[in-house]
């Protein structure tokens, strides 16, 4: 496990090495490599100021540093992987869901008793007066069924929302 002391050692360490590098001097790790004392200026190396597309010469830098490549010089650049595209996922449509009738709780299955808008005027003026006969002031509730569902009389109600505004009345008769 790495601990702090521990890379502080190597890094120490390191730095000896440098050190006996820069001074041809053999290197000799001590016992507490932070006690180096030793000042290490990097030298200085020079930037060209001319086009930066050109490629880096480690040669030219060990030059300047007034040193000689420790390996041997590499002529060409490492040859690039190759880049291949990305594979692209087959994409699916999705699966389609089958739409099921949502049942209104304790709402029985029967069928619409009108089928025209007269049949509708009279099961709402019907249904008013059922829910007034209950609780005096609360027949306003069906209005309010056929105004959540977007209608704001009886008239505009069309013929396919009929059996959805009956199971809604039914729903505030029931309640």
């Amino acid at each position: 496990m790495n601990t702090i002391e521990t890379n502080l050692e190597r890094i120490a360490t390191a730095l000896e090495q440098l050190v006996a590098l820069k001074q041809d001097v053999p290197f000799h790790p001590s016992p507490i490599a932070t006690a180096l004392t030793v000042d290490v200026v990097p030298p200085v190396v020079e930037q060209p100021t001319h086009n930066h597309s050109s490629a880096f010469d480690p040669a030219a830098v060990f030059a300047q540093m007034g040193q000689q490549l420790p390996v041997e010089q590499i002529t060409q650049p490492a040859p690039q992987a190759e880049i291949l595209p990305f594979p692209q996922a087959e994409i699916l449509p999705a699966p389609q869901a089958e739409i099921l009738p949502f049942p209104q709780a304790g709402i029985p299955e029967t069928p619409v008793p009108f089928d025209n808008v007269d049949g509708l005027r009279v099961y709402i003026i019907e249904s008013f007066q059922k829910i007034e006969a209950k609780a005096p002031g609360t027949g306003t509730r069906v209005k309010d069924v056929m105004t959540s569902m977007g209608f704001k009389r009886v008239d505009d109600v069309p013929l396919a929302m009929y059996e959805p505004l009956y199971r809604g009345v039914e729903a505030v008769l029931r309640s």
